[in-house]
């Protein structure tokens, strides 16, 4: 497998938010390291790991490997390297796929195994470049199986990381791991690694995480089809039973189900509030993140069986499972407006001409109001040029963080008030000036 490994080298220029994190803590030490601020490089530079999947130089790794670079290359255990492009992404499920440039069309590939059929206690290898120790191998154990995001907790940062199914595994994960491939004794791909567990400090303890390879090889496919992943839909919300008690429910596992969407694949079927799912499509589902990847993963249209179980009793329904709405996946342009009440660019040269605003002028611009909206109740119309929101957004990127964070405000306490300053071109009086906003949570409004 070694030989279908690469070392992936990501660089980018650091941006005034990193030096200025740095700074912070510089100015807290003594006067005497104060200097040091002069010596943080102007490019950050960072290393993971990937496999090649396709012998034209298509490699599979992790998206957090990938995101932000400015410059991406990948490095073969013979000494060649060559530049790449991200083909792909997924951040729901933390895959990338790099497209490698001028490389020639006979690479070695790996092979991705069937992770289904993994058993706890097989013997696993992990492949990667830990602290830059390029080709290194580490052994263990499969120590447990579908471990989801209620056992896996990620930070803030990793918010968009939806779908986890891990595998839990001995084998050393560390460091520069990332995106490189965990193996059976076969020598098949059966995980790429992610991530570890380090009770807060920075060594192995022996508990690492993959994404499972059939995770993978859906989201790569689905990818390559249709440029973004199509996942499958039922149109409730879900919850693990908690403390269950078979009197209570006729079970004591599943997936409890707390809201039926109108108009949805679930209402169709006839599934209610207060129903139990106990199997999906011929799977036992032991809770609400299992059933969410087995729907998330079934081919869109498909229809199947879904055992549950309502007053303490089995029913079995037909579901017709429709596409997950891109508006409910975080990040997207489509959640974004429906989230906000509006659609927005970057100021460009073209819209700024369109909309009349001085070639000095930076920020972003509202282009679409929904309708109905808080943001029309507020005022706001397509032209206005957003300065701030909470704090200044001068581009894109800045305004979708400022978004991000208002989402993650808005999963706290279903609604929240921005603040923003808007100027507009065609007005004389009372511009720039502050607009109040409330925004709630996209799920209140249907």
């Amino acid at each position: 497998v070694s030989p279908a490994v690469v070392s992936i080298n990501g660089e980018r220029k650091f941006n005034s938010e990193d030096r200025e994190r740095i700074n912070g803590i510089i100015q807290e030490l003594p006067e005497s390291f104060r200097d040091m601020l002069d010596l943080i490089p102007d490019r950050q530079r960072w290393q993971g790991s990937g496999m090649v999947i396709r012998a034209d130089g298509l490699i599979l790794t992790n998206y957090h490997v990938l995101e932000g670079a400015e410059k991406l290359s990948a490095q073969f255990a013979d000494g060649r390297e060559f530049r790449g492009e991200i083909a792909g992404h997924d951040p729901y499920t933390d895959i990338a796929l790099l497209q490698l440039e001028n490389c020639p069309g006979d690479l070695p590939t790996v092979t991705l195994g069937d992770s289904d059929t993994l058993r706890v206690g097989e013997w696993v290898l992990a492949i990667g470049s830990p602290f830059r120790l390029f080709g290194s191998v580490s052994e263990g154990i499969v120590s447990a199986k579908n471990r989801t995001g209620e056992d896996v907790p990620l930070d803030n940062e990793n918010r968009l990381f939806m779908y986890k199914d891990f595998i839990q595994t001995t084998a050393a994960i560390n460091i520069g791991n990332s995106g490189g491939p965990l193996i059976n004794l076969d020598g098949e791909v059966i995980g790429i690694n992610n991530s570890i567990q380090t009770a807060g400090t920075q060594a192995n303890l022996g508990i690492g995480f993959a994404i499972p390879s059939n995770m993978a090889r859906f989201v790569v496919e689905s990818l390559l089809a249709n440029g973004h992943v199509v996942r499958g839909w039922l149109g409730v919300q879900i919850d693990s039973l908690k403390n269950a008690r078979l009197e209570d429910w006729g079970t004591l596992q599943g997936a409890l189900i707390t809201d039926v969407r109108p108009n949805t694949p679930a209402a169709q079927a006839g599934l209610e509030v207060g129903d139990v799912i106990v199997a999906f499509n011929s799977h036992k589902v032991g809770g609400g993140p299992q059933l969410q990847n087995l729907v998330t993963q079934t081919p869109v249209g498909s229809t199947v069986l879904v055992s549950v179980f309502r007053d303490k009793e089995k029913l079995d329904l037909q579901v017709t499972v429709e596409e997950l709405p891109r508006y409910l996946l975080t990040g997207t342009s489509e959640w974004e407006e429906i989230l906000m009440g509006f659609a927005v660019e970057e100021l460009t040269d073209a819209n700024r001409e369109k909309y009349g605003y001085p070639a000095e002028s930076h920020g972003v611009v509202i282009t679409e109001i929904l309708p109905g909206s808080h943001a029309e109740k507020s005022g706001l119309r397509p032209g206005d040029l957003i300065l701030e929101m909470n704090e200044p957004t001068p581009d894109k990127d800045s305004y979708m963080e400022q978004v991000g964070q208002a989402a993650n405000r808005v999963a706290e306490r279903k609604e929240i008030t921005l603040i923003l300053q808007v100027d507009r071109a065609d007005a004389k009086d009372g511009f720039p000036r502050y607009v109040s906003v409330k925004v709630e949570d996209p799920l209140k409004r249907e």
